[in-house]
């Protein structure tokens, strides 16, 4: 019981002693509410005081002053509902009031003797006993209230002998209370399988089943606060009864005399098999995921390698192109040659011999980056001029390197041409020398992935 619960309750109580000045060990003075006292307010605050009086268990420190304070609320209620008049309401208010005062001085004083009783209490509470072992903890209780008698009377010795007695008892209610809630399942299997001839059809399996049910308990004694210890000795006890009963229906079907040891022997071919498929399932499994990490390391050096190469093929073909033929550019697999204009035939769709040597550089760079590369020959159009000229020689040109790259061991297949719009110029269309550079040739190479 909190200190502070106390005090705050006391300071509440502090209130009623004008009503009872004169309290005594033996004498309730009751004197009467003054006519201006609201009958309504003084059972509602009353009604307030019981309820914290039984929190703090007043009502079984001092039992005969609480019930007494408890009965004259009632007759409170019962006077008010029926219109007898305030002051036969505030006259049962006032004594019940005095018998909670008296009730509360008598808590506090038994409060220290009866420290570790209180405590045994509110931990077999706490353990369910009230829902369990009901007529149990309420037979304890009537020796709590007939402690608080002999408090009352400053019996001292025979208190302090009584709230050792009684404090036991309240520790047995509660390990009795843990132990049902984790083992009452179990010992209902055993009983049913007691019940149904467990004795004589699985007497091995019977004596299993009582020994993991006897550690269980013995656990419970001496580790009554450690729940995750108690759930999973209590656990082994009732796979052990659930065991019993099933192993002595089965042997029971049989109708042998080594019935038991037949059921024993198949049962334990199935946890051998299980066993051995469960083995045979993990070692599969972790033969899998090496597999599966083999590979994923062997794609990480083959990605790693595949970066390695291409990064080496682009800065190649950057250093095979003189500054004057062409310019080279990368996007991830995707490589970009881009042929100036001083390079290409000026208006015919045949190939010179400056182009041809540059275009033995394109084709031994595509090679290089395999030759199931899809290529892609896209011109950027220059838009001075006479439009119908300009679109046949660019046509002209794109026949030209297509042809010269589908004879040099490229896939026809695998070549397409497209000519871009003035909507993506490569430079400034509005003079002359920088429209001279969007007459330029693209060769866009999209090797295989990773680049082999």
């Amino acid at each position: 019981m909190h200190a502070s619960s106390w005090l705050k309750f006391s300071l509440c109580l502090a209130c009623l002693l004008p009503l009872s000045a004169s309290i005594s060990c033996h004498k309730l003075d009751v004197p009467e509410f003054p006519d201006t006292a609201d009958p309504v307010f003084e059972m509602a605050r009353l009604e307030r005081y019981l309820a914290k009086a039984r929190v703090l268990q007043i009502d079984v420190l001092s039992a005969e002053y609480f019930k007494a304070s408890e009965a004259e609320f009632n007759l409170a209620k019962t006077t008010q509902a029926s219109n007898q008049g305030a002051r036969i309401v505030l006259k049962h208010v006032a004594l019940g009031q005095a018998n909670l005062a008296k009730a509360h001085e008598i808590a506090i004083r038994a409060k220290s003797i009866l420290e570790p009783v209180i405590h045994a209490r509110a931990a077999a509470m706490a353990a369910d006993s009230q829902h369990q072992y009901s007529e149990h903890l309420l037979n304890i209780d009537k020796g709590l209230v007939e402690i608080s008698k002999v408090v009352d009377s400053f019996d001292l010795a025979t208190a302090e002998k009584s709230c050792a007695e009684l404090t036991k008892r309240y520790q047995q209610l509660k390990l009795a209370a843990i132990q049902e809630t984790y083992l009452g399942q179990a010992r209902k299997l055993i009983e049913l399988a007691d019940s149904e001839g467990a004795k004589d059809t699985a007497k091995l399996t019977r004596d299993i089943a009582l020994t993991k049910m006897d550690e269980a308990e013995k656990y419970i004694v001496n580790h009554d606060s450690d729940k995750a210890g108690m759930e999973s000795i209590s656990q082994v006890a009732n796979n052990s009864a659930q065991r019993l009963l099933d192993i002595s229906r089965q042997a029971k079907m049989l109708d042998k005399k080594d019935a038991e040891s037949l059921v024993l022997n198949r049962e334990a071919q199935f946890i051998k098999d299980r066993d051995a498929a469960i083995a045979n399932a993990k070692n599969q499994q972790q033969a899998e995921d090496l597999a599966t990490k083999t590979k994923a390391a062997s794609l990480e050096s083959t990605t790693l390698d595949a970066k390695k190469r291409s990064d080496a093929l682009f800065k190649t073909a950057q250093s095979r192109f003189a500054i004057d033929e062409a310019e080279v550019y990368r996007d991830g697999q995707k490589f970009t040659i881009r042929l100036n204009s001083n390079a290409l035939p000026a208006n015919r769709g045949n190939l010179q011999p400056k182009a041809i040597q540059m275009l033995a550089k394109v084709n031994k760079t595509i090679h290089e980056l395999g030759i199931t590369s899809r290529i892609e020959i896209r011109f950027h159009k220059n838009s001075a001029g006479n439009q119908l000229s300009m679109q046949k020689q660019l046509q002209q040109h794109a026949s030209a390197i297509k042809s010269y790259l589908s004879s040099h061991g490229l896939a026809a297949n695998n070549l397409s041409i497209h000519v871009d719009d003035d909507s993506k110029p490569v430079a400034d269309t509005r003079n002359k020398s920088s429209r001279a550079r969007n007459f330029t040739i693209d060769i866009v190479i999209e090797a295989p992935n990773p680049v082999s």
